[in-house]
This record gives structure tokens, C-alpha cells and sequence, in this order.
């Protein structure tokens, strides 16, 4: 599959489009987003799906449902 990423709040915008695997998870994602940018995880993470929050659930609060419709 193929997907876009894209850093929100920054100037000038900066994105990378991927190519993954369909069988990939979540962690195998962020992975590939972190070598995409050229990151080492040296920062926090948090996918919103659906309304549901995946990351570290050691970051993650007590409610782990997102509020945004």
C-alpha cells in the first residue's frame, strides 16, 4: 500500500510518501516513518485510529479514546 506522511505545524511542510507492506503493524509503521525522516526514536508516538489512541501505553492517559469526530 501506499501512503503519505506528512509533519503538521511546521514551515515549510515537510512529508514523505511510502510504500509498506499490507501485512505490516503498527510498530513495523512507525518504524518505517522513522527511517523515512531519517529519526533514530527519539521522540514519542501515537497513531489515532477510529477513535482509539496505539503508542507507549505507558504515555498514554487513562482515556484512550480521541475526542475529535
Amino acid at each position: 500500500m501506499q501512503i503519505r506522511v506528512s509533519i503538521d505545524e511546521i514551515e515549510p511542510g515537510a512529508w514523505r510518501r511510502l510504500v509498506l507492506s499490507g501485512h505490516w503493524n503498527l510498530e513495523y509503521l512507525h518504524l518505517g516513518i522513522q527511517a523515512a525522516f531519517n529519526w533514530w526514536n527519539y521522540h514519542l508516538y501515537e497513531f489515532r485510529i477510529g477513535g482509539l489512541r496505539y503508542g507507549d501505553v505507558d504515555i498514554l492517559t487513562e482515556d484512550a479514546t480521541d475526542d475529535v469526530n
